[in-house]
């Protein structure tokens, strides 16, 4: 299972937001990118988020939006969904 860390390791600015490294906040942003941008049940990206629900349950209720997201894992969501739309 994954677990928080609150070591800060590595800091990138991407545009106005400051991300710096925290396990949980990665596993949270790259759940809900997963959630709300793979192309279907045999996309890489539905296999990706298989692969994150095996190891890390968001909770009864998971969470409905970004908005959830705290700072962090809200800047490396953000920047997950600029990669992505700027394909």
């Amino acid at each position: 299972m994954i677990s928080a860390t609150m070591g800060r390791r590595r800091t990138q600015n991407t545009k106005e937001k400051t991300m710096y490294f925290d396990r949980f906040d990665i596993v949270e942003a790259h759940y809900m990118f997963y959630s709300h941008y793979h192309e279907g049940q045999f996309s890489d990206g539905y296999r990706k988020l298989s692969h994150i629900l095996s190891q890390f349950r968001p909770g009864l209720y998971g969470w409905s939006d970004e908005n959830n997201l705290n700072p962090n894992a809200r800047a490396i969501y953000d920047n997950l969904v600029a990669k992505y739309e700027n394909q």
